[in-house]
């Protein structure tokens, strides 16, 4: 489905807050993907919720 999204039974889709649905392959702005601007908002995230848990912890 990623490789070849026109292939895919249901086409890969996500709904941004403000661009709206768009597809995994599309140009957000200038050269930065969907799904590398996804990527990078998951992985900043889920690093700061984990800094904080182990702050707690600690």
């Amino acid at each position: 489905m990623f490789v070849a999204p026109s292939a895919a039974v249901a086409p890969a889709a996500l709904a941004l807050p403000v661009v709206g649905q768009v597809a995994w392959t599309a140009t957000l702005v200038g050269p930065l993907k969907v799904w590398l601007a996804w990527y990078v908002g998951c992985s900043l995230s889920t690093g700061l919720v984990a800094r904080k848990v182990v702050a707690r912890l600690a």
